[in-house]
């Protein structure tokens, strides 16, 4: 039974140390300074990790010196994932501002950790506390109660901040996401496509830190299934992070701020009608929309209009994203080369055809708008 316990234990410390050895080295091959947060983060999560098991192993000794620096990067952690989501989306890889905003909440804590443990006790207190009050919950009166108690307030704070940070991580994405479809008619490849997996391995995850977190430190002790379930689900979201981080490309794109959501002036449906016009035009005739590096501005441009109507003619008149827009188009010519070609027509470079900048890209509109892949619509009209 002790060796399946270790294993709960060792399964996520090997994949957090194989995912940053990996991670690492082609950051520092290719560089990609953009990967630096994410690089922390699994050096991180190796070390509050590693500080779980050796308490729940009785290395007390050495979970008393790590204790310290543990609750600072307990805390960082998802802090640090944040900035490396900002860092990729918002080209700002050393912004010391946003560094500084997000990892000064871990540093006060793991100040107060330290205060308490080094400057109000002594040697003696802090073995009584490590090996007897953290343990069983023994003798804890004065500032051995108060530290009893810190130490379970850093543990729910640990949710919070979990929580917290998922939260605006992925409203960070959903934006992100948003303005690309905006904004430029090809995003598959500037999408952050993999969060919806991290969400859901993210959602079990914190599921079971819920129970985990719901007994104190010493009543794990006992109930090692508890910890052992827990641990098999970071192993999991451990290694979403790594696979997909280790693949993230940079993100390039600039895309300026658009107007349009501040600017609350009522547009005379005469102009969106004028612009439908136009638009039909630039579309069936001249067929922009086979232009694969074709944004928002350049459309506004041959119609004649400024790039804040035009983005609300999208979103007011149409109900619909810019891209939306645009790939239903492509989708539309990419139907009838279907229907109208023989076989000779390779479905696998039509894409080039239609405007799209890959295949995946392509098959994924495809997809969306036909609710089927272009092999079986090629299929049904054979």
């Amino acid at each position: 039974m002790s060796d399946l316990k270790l294993l709960f234990y060792v399964a996520p410390l090997i994949i957090i140390l194989f995912w940053t050895i990996n991670i690492s080295i082609g950051a520092f091959q290719k560089k990609q300074l953009f990967k630096l947060p994410l690089i922390l983060f699994f050096v991180d999560s190796l070390l509050a990790v590693f500080e779980s098991g050796i308490f729940y192993f009785g290395e007390m000794d050495l979970f008393k010196t790590l204790y310290v620096p543990a609750v600072f990067v307990s805390l960082s952690m998802f802090p640090l994932f944040y900035i490396y989501i900002s860092s990729l989306i918002d080209n700002k890889k050393f912004a010391s501002g946003l560094w500084l905003k997000h990892l000064l909440f871990p540093f006060f804590n793991a100040s107060v950790a330290f205060v308490t443990l080094v400057i109000f006790m002594d040697g003696a207190e802090r073995d009584l506390f490590f090996h007897q009050t953290l343990v069983f919950k023994e003798g804890a009166t004065g500032i051995q109660k108060f530290a009893f108690y810190m130490d379970d307030v850093f543990r729910k704070i640990f949710l919070v901040t979990a929580i917290f940070y998922y939260a605006i991580t992925d409203r960070k994405i959903r934006q992100h996401k948003a303005r690309l479809h905006s904004y430029f008619s090809n995003t598959y490849e500037n999408e952050i496509t993999w969060f919806p997996t991290l969400r859901i391995s993210f959602f079990l995850t914190l599921i079971s830190a819920f129970v985990y977190f719901s007994v104190q430190r010493y009543s794990t002790l006992d109930l090692w299934l508890i910890p052992a379930i827990s641990h098999t689900l970071l192993s999991i979201f451990f290694w979403i992070i790594g696979y997909y981080g280790n693949l993230q490309n940079e993100i390039k794109l600039h895309i300026p701020e658009s107007n349009s959501g501040t600017d609350n002036a009522a547009i005379p449906n005469e102009i969106f009608v004028d612009i439908d016009k136009k638009m039909e035009e630039c579309m069936s005739t001249k067929k922009l929309f086979l232009n694969v590096d074709l944004t928002l501005p350049e459309l506004a441009r041959h119609i004649g209009t400024n790039r804040s109507y035009l983005s609300r003619y999208f979103n007011e008149y149409l109900k619909q994203s810019y891209s939306l827009y645009v790939n239903s188009k492509r989708i539309e010519y990419a139907c009838k080369l279907i229907k109208e070609s023989d076989e000779e027509l390779v479905l696998s470079t039509i894409y080039e055809i239609c405007g799209f900048n890959s295949n995946a890209s392509f098959y994924r509109w495809f997809k969306d708008i036909c609710n089927m892949s272009p092999q079986k619509y090629r299929e049904k009209w054979s």
